[in-house]
């Protein structure tokens, strides 16, 4: 298993997140979606393309969306990450895709918020 869907499942796993693990969780989540779509052919992309260049890819859009909201990434809050889940499902244009893939992204999305835990601050 590579270190991205790692650190997303030791994320999924606990029974309480933090705000800054959620960030984590769902741009994990992403990186491992994005990555199966475009190795799918949903995408072109060179074949010596590694999963570590698309996920710096995908965070670096991440970061960019998150920015473009206008909140600082390293301090998110629930409300701005959900928002940040929703533009980068709309820019990668999620719904389009495979639907089992699909359901699964929103499944584990949908575990991370509703394992966060406090005040949703961090």
């Amino acid at each position: 298993m590579d270190a991205t869907l790692t650190q997303l499942m030791e994320i999924v796993e606990k029974d309480s997140v933090t705000v800054r693990e959620l960030k984590d969780g769902i741009v994990h989540c992403f990186c491992v979606v994005n990555r199966a779509f475009m190795k799918e052919g949903a995408m072109e992309i060179q074949e010596d393309t590694s999963d570590r260049t698309i996920d710096k890819m995908m965070r670096l859009l991440a970061a960019e969306v998150y920015a473009g909201i206008g909140k600082d990434f390293e301090n998110p809050t629930v409300e701005s990450l959900k928002r940040l889940k929703d533009e980068l499902d709309d820019r990668l244009q999620l719904s389009s895709k495979d639907p089992t893939i699909q359901r699964k992204h929103e499944e584990v999305i949908g575990k991370l918020l509703s394992s966060v835990g406090g005040d949703g601050r961090g």
